[in-house]
């Protein structure tokens, strides 16, 4: 039987659980939230592509696999990181305060995503774009 370690993370009225490291899990295209942020992560061959939106900004990059870390992956010119905790969420941020986005819908083809993330997916070179909405 295999057995799942887990790390918790309390700040009242909050808690969550995080898997370990040792537990990693390969990274799932589709659409995460948290309050009003959202995530889409999609894929194109090898190729991983993220875009994080609000009301007010949207940030697309490419993600890569971090060396020391086997379980994270980190967008481009950037020091936030992506884990996949279970199927049905991921955590976001930096590596100290990462927070739990949950799964929303099923998405992640070329078809299903916007202009800038069809050109961060078709790039062969590290991307990185960075929209501000103006109200």
């Amino acid at each position: 039987m295999k057995q799942i370690l887990a790390i918790a993370a309390c700040t009242l009225p909050l808690c969550f659980s995080f898997p370990s490291s040792a537990q990693a899990m390969p990274l799932q295209p589709g659409s995460y939230s948290w309050a009003s942020k959202y995530i889409q992560i999609a894929k194109k061959g090898d190729r991983w592509c993220y875009q994080g939106s609000t009301a007010r900004a949207s940030l697309i990059a490419s993600l890569s696999a971090d060396p020391k870390s086997p379980d994270l992956y980190r967008l481009h010119n950037s020091d936030l990181v992506i884990r996949q905790d279970r199927p049905d969420q991921i955590s976001f941020g930096s590596k100290d305060n990462l927070l739990p986005y949950n799964r929303d819908r099923e998405t992640g083809t070329e078809t299903e995503v916007n202009f800038w993330m069809r050109q961060c997916l078709n790039s062969k070179a590290p991307y990185y774009k960075q929209q501000t909405f103006r109200r």
